[in-house]
């Protein structure tokens, strides 16, 4: 039984970590690739305190599934593997920690970006925000089977799981982000009908192309 609850938690905290993590790319490709430059200072805000809300999830979630993984590993209850410093050894010794240690230094990064003041927030910020972002969620390849395959074979798996997280989290992960867009200019007649056909036609152009790398 308690290994059945630790298999459920490690499938809930490996759901919100993909889930926030694809949400965090989402964000970051919509403002750099649909909503630029029409995007409102409302609208920023709003995205920005979606971003911070997917990375604080992506952070939580992301140190769950360590402490699940090392309690598998050693076979102790999560509580013990923290008091004890299997997660430590975990991280200094396997490949899978060495993984979450390079996201965490992205993740650190990418809080700094988010902590600069609004003034800072140009063209450089929302690509440095991107490939941060990108790079917190194709790193998740080397956790899966790709990551895990010897040879050429290995090498084809990874990048094509690498592809698919990409895409997966340009498209599905700017559907809140344009879901936002599009209820502000139903609001208000502030961005014009004119720039939402611009939007609406940038992000079509996104999500067909991602459509086509997922395939």
């Amino acid at each position: 039984r308690a290994e059945k609850a630790m298999e459920s938690f490690l499938i809930a905290a490996r759901a919100v970590h993909y889930a926030s993590t694809i949400s965090l790319v989402g964000i970051f490709a919509f403002i750099s690739f649909v909503a630029i430059p029409e995007i409102s200072p409302r609208l920023g805000r709003r995205l920005w305190l979606l971003a911070w809300a997917s990375l604080v999830l992506a952070v939580l979630s992301g140190g769950a599934w360590l402490v699940f993984v090392a309690a598998q590993m050693s076979g102790q209850p999560a509580v013990a593997t923290v008091s004890q410093s299997v997660v430590a050894i975990v991280l200094q010794r396997t490949r899978f920690g060495q993984v979450w240690m390079v996201r965490a230094v992205l993740a650190v990064i990418l809080v700094a970006l988010l902590l600069l003041p609004q003034g800072w927030r140009g063209r450089l910020w929302n690509w440095g925000g991107l490939a941060l972002a990108a790079g917190l969620l194709a790193s998740l390849a080397w956790a899966g089977h790709g990551g895990a395959t010897p040879g050429e074979p290995g090498d084809l798996h990874l990048a094509a799981d690498i592809l698919h997280l990409l895409a997966a989290g340009a498209w599905v992960g700017s559907l809140i982000p344009l879901a936002l867009f599009l209820a502000g200019a139903r609001q208000n007649a502030d961005p014009g009908a004119c720039i939402v056909r611009r939007s609406m036609t940038r992000y079509s152009i996104l999500a067909a192309t991602s459509v086509a790398v997922l395939f």
